[in-house]
């Protein structure tokens, strides 16, 4: 047995100064047993030293109870310690403190006690193993999270923005195969040569102004009106800060956007009915003109997709500042 360090603790918890102080806290390290020790350990690590550098000589508990079979294990700087003391006052200590709640609350409780030093961020776990009959301590280094923490911030964008949406993929798939399926409400028409569109629109009583700005905005496909009403959503919602691929969301916000842009989607589309109802389509266009032009429909214009798109995101998402 190598006798590490000596530290005292305080209780924080105890009013009475006198009591507060635990003295006489001694840490051993069993180097002949180690290895029955960390095959008995839940907790027990790969390393067979020691660490006395990371122990500091005073450490005040913290209010809580922690199961110490639940600690992360790249936490453990190193094996359980020993415990053992000559003082009575520490051992009843102990007793009241520690084997009372693991006798009678859970055998796997812990205590945590935080260095008092301000420039660490080491903390002692104080537990009981029934097996051993014996109170271990092990030393927990917080900084290990600053670390990791630090590595992934220096891991490539695109690294880690695959790594945030793996966990949404399938919703990915779910929502492309929704838009793959043919709609009966789009228009299905072939596409219109310029010549053709621009004698079917002279002979409507369509408010567009000229032929050569209309063919730009005209959607004749259902392609280009799944590629539209997609482009314009995202657009929509990047104006408003919304994007799954924004790393500040948590999983909650992004599948609430998901659904935003799901229900805009089936929106837009069942409003797009409009343009082939035939008792609108007589309001619009004559019958005589829709036999002689062979317009079966009305065009879906891209600017009428901006507008329905704009309207339902204001009423699913944008929020009077009145109302707030």
């Amino acid at each position: 047995m190598i006798r590490i360090n000596t530290i005292t603790l305080h209780d924080t918890g105890v009013k009475n100064n006198d009591d507060s102080h635990i003295e006489d806290v001694q840490l051993w390290y069993n180097q002949s047993n180690a290895s029955t020790s960390s095959s008995s350990s839940p907790i027990a690590t790969t390393t067979s030293t020691p660490v006395t550098a990371s122990i500091n000589s005073s450490y005040s508990r913290l209010p809580i109870h922690i199961n110490y079979r639940l600690i992360p294990i790249y936490l453990i700087t190193c094996n359980p310690y020993h415990v053992y003391s000559n003082i009575e006052q520490t051992k009843n200590w102990f007793k009241s403190n520690l084997l009372f709640q693991t006798f009678n609350v859970d055998e796997n409780i812990s205590l945590i006690f935080k260095s008092d030093d301000s420039n660490s961020s080491n903390y002692l776990i104080f537990y009981f193993d029934t097996k051993l009959n014996q109170i271990f301590s092990i030393i927990l280094d917080f900084s290990l999270i600053d670390q990791i923490n630090n590595l992934i911030s220096d891991l490539p964008t695109t690294t880690s923005s695959t790594k945030n949406d793996s966990n949404t993929t399938v919703f990915d798939k779910v929502l492309q195969r929704k838009k793959s399926r043919a709609s009966p409400f789009l228009v299905d028409s072939e596409p219109l040569s310029k010549n053709q569109f621009t004698s079917n629109i002279q002979s409507s009583k369509s408010t567009i102004e000229s032929p050569s700005s209309a063919s730009s905005s005209i959607l004749t496909t259902q392609d280009q009106v799944n590629s539209a009403i997609n482009k314009l959503i995202l657009s929509g919602l990047r104006i408003r800060g919304f994007s799954t691929n924004n790393l500040n969301h948590n999983i909650n916000d992004k599948l609430n956007i998901k659904e935003i842009y799901q229900m805009t989607y089936k929106s837009t589309l069942f409003s797009l009915r409009k343009f082939n109802y035939s008792f609108i389509n007589d309001k619009l266009i004559s019958k005589k003109d829709l036999e002689s032009s062979n317009l079966k429909q009305t065009p879906i214009k891209l600017i009428d997709l901006q507008d329905i798109i704009e309207k339902l995101l204001q009423l699913f998402i944008d929020v009077d500042d009145q109302n707030v």
